[in-house]
């Protein structure tokens, strides 16, 4: 074989290998966002509930702390009855309708966690001043979890 023939056959397998790695990193991400889905308000009630703090500027963004350990190592606001310890918060979602401000939290397989877990941050840049009513939704009716304002 020449080496011309030789750099193609490696070029080749590199190549199959970069696609293997591709498909399986695939391959996890559709099998977290099946099996680890929106959390639901029992599971947000299990782990040990959810609450909003005051709102914070951090690096000139205006944020809505948002206390919620999906491990279930710790109270927030009711006892924990399940440890999730395999998961962490993978997104927090956040949209406003009219004077309403709708939190969603989506888990996902934790494969290093360092730090606090119970802390996490709604972007609320942009949001008009007004006074906002804060709920979590679900498939339960959505929950009730405080009020901002935002000047």
């Amino acid at each position: 074989m020449t080496e011309e023939n030789l750099q193609k056959a490696r070029l080749g397998r590199i190549l199959v290998w970069l696609a293997v790695l591709v498909a399986c990193a695939v391959g996890l991400y559709a099998y977290q966002q099946w099996r680890y889905p929106i959390q639901k308000w029992a599971d947000i009630q299990s782990s040990g509930g959810m609450r909003i703090g005051f709102l914070v500027e951090k690096k000139g963004r205006l944020m809505l702390p948002i206390e919620y350990d999906i491990t279930g190592r710790e109270k927030v606001t009711v006892e924990p009855v399940r440890k999730n310890r395999e998961l962490m918060i993978e997104d927090l979602i956040v949209r406003r309708e009219g004077h309403n401000i709708i939190l969603k939290v989506r888990g996902s397989l934790a494969l290093l966690v360092m730090g606090r877990t119970d802390l996490h941050f709604a972007n609320l840049t942009g949001t008009p001043p007004g006074k906002y009513d804060v709920y979590y939704e679900s498939t339960e009716p959505e929950k009730f979890l405080g009020k901002v304002e935002i000047q």
